[in-house]
């Protein structure tokens, strides 16, 4: 349990509180990171409660030598957007020229069968690290609370929301899987491990109806038949695990903390949404009174005037 733990996506949002996790157990973490820790300058002493930072770049394999030198344990948890399965085999070379840590990979439940590019490149991902003289362990996850808040908040733009129709959802809180990866972090390889999943599944028209009631929106909602294999994957719940109800975290329980954290509960902004739209009803807009028109002899007499008693308090008037 002595052996240095190497997270790859420590800022993320699985990977940062994984992090958090293991410093508070005592473990021997380090982050990989392409820039420097936010926030702090280079050089600044570590403190206790700080993991070691390593700056590297996945997809070059730049720093990846350096920051596995003796390193018995790396939970995977980066993602480099297009470029996943490029980055994953430069840290699978690296670990293999050091000491052959072992690695923990959180992939996504489906990937075995869903035929859209984010999971085929999780697939792939799985396929290196079996085919690799690597120590390894995949287990499989569900639709995190914050990736799906996220995406309603930014489709919730618009006045109507699109809502994949016959389409449920299983949301697990990235609290959730981060507790089940610091129990991973041992040096026993466990291969391919059952499916973690959220503590319930909700229809996708429910749960946008929630997500809207909860941080006080309206919007209308417009059930689709999406089209593509990740819909269609979606449709036959390839991306469920209906056996295992794993996460403690209800997608309620996530809001409702998120909302007291921001300290702006649904009640009152919908409350101060009334008020200001009968605030603003109430408000009668007063006619401007009418421009006084003046002849221009009037208008260059008035001008002299006030020449002249600047002239006289000594301000300078522009030529």
């Amino acid at each position: 349990m002595s052996a240095a733990i190497l997270v790859t996506g420590g800022t993320g949002t699985v990977g940062r509180k994984l992090v958090r996790k293991l410093v508070a157990a005592g473990r021997d973490v380090r982050v990989l990171s392409r820039k420097d820790r936010p926030g702090v300058e280079p050089g600044t002493p570590k403190l206790p409660d700080w993991p070691d930072w390593f700056v590297g770049d996945l997809r070059t394999g730049h720093g990846l030598a350096k920051a596995l030198e003796g390193v018995g344990i790396v939970v995977h948890c980066a993602s480099v957007p297009g470029h996943d399965v490029e980055a994953a085999a430069q840290l699978l070379i690296a670990a293999t020229r050091a000491d052959k840590p072992h690695i923990v990979y959180p992939s996504m439940i489906g990937a075995d069968r869903i035929e859209d590019a984010a999971y085929r490149d999780r697939r792939a991902i799985e396929r290196l690290l079996a085919d690799s003289e690597l120590p390894w362990t995949v287990v499989r996850v569900g639709h995190l609370h914050e990736h799906l808040d996220a995406a309603l908040r930014r489709a919730s733009r618009k006045p109507w929301m699109f809502v994949p129709a016959d389409t449920s959802y299983q949301p697990i809180a990235a609290e959730d899987v981060a507790n089940r990866l610091v129990d991973l972090c041992t040096p026993m390889q466990a291969h391919q491990l059952p499916d973690v999943g959220g503590p319930e599944i909700i229809d996708a028209e429910d749960l946008t109806a929630y997500w809207l009631n909860v941080v006080g929106k309206k919007r209308k909602l417009v059930p689709v038949r999406k089209r593509g294999k990740l819909y269609a994957g979606y449709r036959e719940g390839w991306h469920l695990s209906p056996d295992r109800l794993v996460g403690h975290q209800t997608f309620a329980e996530f809001l409702t903390e998120l909302m007291a954290a921001q300290d702006k509960p649904a009640e009152d902004k919908a409350a101060a949404k009334a008020a200001a739209k009968e605030e603003k009803a109430k408000k009668v807009k007063e006619p401007k009174p009418p421009k006084e028109k003046r002849r221009r002899g009037q208008d260059a007499e008035t001008a002299d005037d006030a020449s002249a008693e600047a002239s006289e308090s000594g301000d300078k008037t522009p030529s």
